[in-house]
This record gives structure tokens, C-alpha cells and sequence, in this order.
């Protein structure tokens, strides 16, 4: 199936002379004609907010991963498990720092800091994250993983294991 590429404001133009006399009516305060005597600055001012305002609405759909998260971690590697807690903070657009710390073997302690790469999968609506840092005693660490409606799931490697795990939140935005 060809797809034939269209300009999109010319496309945006076209949808709104067919939406608004189907929707205020042929004689409304937005009708075709109303549309059409607003002149092209009026029509590609009222095309630009529009734009804005979805665009807008799509980017904030996506989940803030800031906050506090808790959860279970397994290795895939030799089946040990333990607790994992997290506080999120955002740094920019697409950055996070993430804190993770909990207990492996029910005794052992462990802290350490990531920095996180987010964006929106635009499938989904889910926020994905990956990472990748030197961490002292495990070595390098790489993690995927993604969260939306307050659950977080990811997967690790270490230069010799794997595992996963999966966390909610526990308080609001920070």
C-alpha cells in the first residue's frame, strides 16, 4: 500500500474545514465560512495553537518517575532475591537519578546511584528508562525497564548476572 506524504498544515486545514460545519452547524461562530474569512494569519494562528494544544496534551500524558518506588529483585543467574526500594529524581526532560537500595540474602545491604535515560514509547504511553554505569564491586551495569500507572518493572545485567525487578509506588510526586 503507497502512502502518499502530505503537508501537514495543509492536512490540519483540510480537517478543520470538514470537522467545524459538522460540528458548530453552517452558520455557527466557527463555521466554514467563519473559517474562511478569517484569512490565512488567522487560520494559521488558530492551526498553531491547536498544534500546541496537542502537543501539550501527548507529552503530558507521559508518567513522572519521580518519587519513591518498592519492590522485589531476582537474579535469573542463581535464583537469589530480595527487597528493592528506589527515590526518583527528576534532572531534566529525559534525565533521572535514581537511588536504589535494599537487602540481598535478607542480611546484606546494598546502595547505589544510577543515572536514568527516560522517553515515552509511543506505542505504549509507557515511560522507558535505560542506563548504563560503572558500578563499584558489580562492575558494569546496563538496565531497561519502563513504568506507567504507578508500577515499575525493569531488567539487569552485571558483567556476570541477570535479573529483574518490579516496584510500586509509594508516595506522590515529588
Amino acid at each position: 500500500m503507497m502512502t502518499q506524504d502530505v503537508p501537514l498544515l495543509p492536512a490540519i486545514e483540510s480537517l478543520i474545514t470538514g470537522i467545524l460545519p459538522m460540528t458548530f452547524g453552517s452558520n455557527g461562530p466557527l463555521s466554514f465560512s467563519s473559517w474562511q474569512m478569517l484569512g490565512n494569519r488567522g487560520r494559521q494562528l488558530v492551526m498553531g495553537v491547536m498544534i500546541s494544544v496537542f502537543s501539550f496534551a501527548a507529552t503530558a500524558r507521559a508518567e513522572d518517575l519521580s518519587g519513591r518506588w518498592e519492590g522485589r529483585w531476582e537474579s535469573c543467574t542463581d535464583r537469589f532475591q530480595g527487597t528493592v526500594n528506589a527515590r526518583i529524581t527528576r534532572c531534566d526532560e529525559n534525565h533521572y537519578r535514581a537511588v536504589f537500595w535494599g537487602r540481598a540474602f535478607a542480611i546484606m545491604p546494598y546502595r547505589y546511584v544510577v543515572t536514568l535515560e527516560a522517553f515515552e514509547d509511543p506505542e505504549t504511553g509507557c515511560v522507558c528508562f535505560r542506563c548504563t554505569e560503572k558500578l563499584p564491586l558489580w562492575g558494569w551495569y546496563w538496565m531497561r525497564g519502563s513504568a506507567n500507572g504507578g508500577q515499575l518493572s525493569a531488567r539487569y545485567n552485571t558483567d556476570d548476572h541477570t535479573g529483574y525487578f518490579h516496584m510500586v509506588r509509594t508516595d506522590c510526586y515529588e
